[in-house]
């Protein structure tokens, strides 16, 4: 794809909290805004009611001065649920009454369920919007085969998310019985789920402490952890990014993302980036990942048992979170490149331009 072509990029604000605003981040410090010759406009910040109707406007405001610059030529939207659904419609609406092709970039492994539990109107402006897309991305192959289903004009393409690889510490660096949780704190992360199975441990593992990083219900959280007795082995940093986020899973004993839904979860890639063991739900985009005890282990989702026992089987295994930190971090070396990512958009691209 040439330089010259002109891409508007839509999304959440890189700063935000949530997995694409990570992906965003990832985006500008890899060179891939750069290299594909993206116009970034924020749609969505994270703030008050006020601070989010501004930056939508904002947005809005600049799409619509490119527009008569003729500075447009393509224009790509991520999308997750809810308002951003709605906020994206009013760009795709837009894009379809002036002829410039769009692109939706579907991310959230929820997906599926707001749209089936959504109107019978809502439900068909979903499939419409598909539908007029000039091309449809997936963060995973759960979410391109279901899109497919309800959209069934063209394929959806797959682009996994792209991580950056970070130097890697020595493994004494690690701290001992350290379990870290990185997301939405929220039922569907299976956050009571992983309480539970802390609590079920702390008699064998009594110095195993969890390091819940998030946003979200944490007083509900944190009153499940008193009832259960086990409130003085939680930490809750918030959400973390940085290098606070680096030095969390570079010394954590090992990372635990017990989701019922995902897409392709950037706290996972992160984890294994960082040449952290992982255990994490067989959902959605997670098994393109991780391997059953090649690259993490795999527990099926909501099943407590299973997972006090790959977190105890961990805990006692320094060897085995050893070797299934190094072949994590070579799987989102081999597989999840920014250089993939960036090779994959400027083909779709170059496509939709031909």
């Amino acid at each position: 794809m040439g330089k010259n072509a002109n891409i508007v990029m839509l999304g959440t604000a890189p700063d935000a909290l949530g997995g694409i605003a990570s992906v965003i981040g990832i985006y500008y410090a890899s060179g891939i805004i750069d290299n594909c010759n993206i116009t970034y406009l924020v749609t969505h910040r994270t703030g008050t009611a006020q601070q989010k109707i501004f930056m939508l406007v904002k947005a809005c405001c600049t799409f619509t001065r490119l527009i008569l610059k003729r500075k447009i030529q393509i224009v790509h939207m991520h999308l997750a649920c809810g308002m951003s659904f709605w906020r994206k419609i009013l760009f795709a609406a837009y894009a379809t009454l002036l002829k410039i092709p769009f692109v939706i970039h579907l991310h959230s492994g929820n997906f599926p369920q707001y749209y089936s539990n959504s109107s019978k109107l809502t439900r068909l402006m979903i499939r419409c919007m598909f539908r007029l897309a000039a091309a449809n991305i997936t963060v995973s192959r759960e979410l391109k085969l279901w899109l497919e289903q309800i959209s069934s004009i063209r394929p959806a393409v797959i682009i996994h998310n792209p991580i950056c690889i970070p130097a890697i510490r020595e493994a004494s660096a690690r701290k001992q019985s350290t379990i870290v949780f990185l997301g939405r704190i929220e039922p569907t992360k299976g956050i009571i789920d992983l309480i539970t199975a802390v609590q079920h441990i702390s008699p064998s593992y009594p110095e195993a402490r969890l390091v819940i990083a998030g946003a979200g219900d944490t007083v509900t959280v944190k009153k499940i952890a008193a009832d259960l007795g086990i409130a003085s082995k939680i930490d809750f940093p918030g959400w973390v990014t940085g290098e606070t986020k680096s030095a969390l899973l570079t010394t954590a004993t090992l990372f635990v993302l017990p989701s019922y839904a995902e897409g392709m979860p950037m706290g996972v890639l992160e984890a294994m980036s960082h040449g952290t063991a992982v255990i994490a739900s067989d959902v959605g985009g997670i098994p393109e990942a991780i391997h059953d005890g090649i690259e993490g282990l795999l527990v099926p989702p909501g099943n407590v048992l299973k997972l006090e026992e790959a977190i105890t089987l961990l805990l006692c295994n320094r060897e085995l979170r050893e070797r299934l930190g190094r072949a994590g971090q070579e799987a989102v070396r081999q597989r999840f490149s920014t250089a993939s990512t960036s090779a994959a958009l400027s083909d779709l691209y170059a496509k939709l331009l031909c």
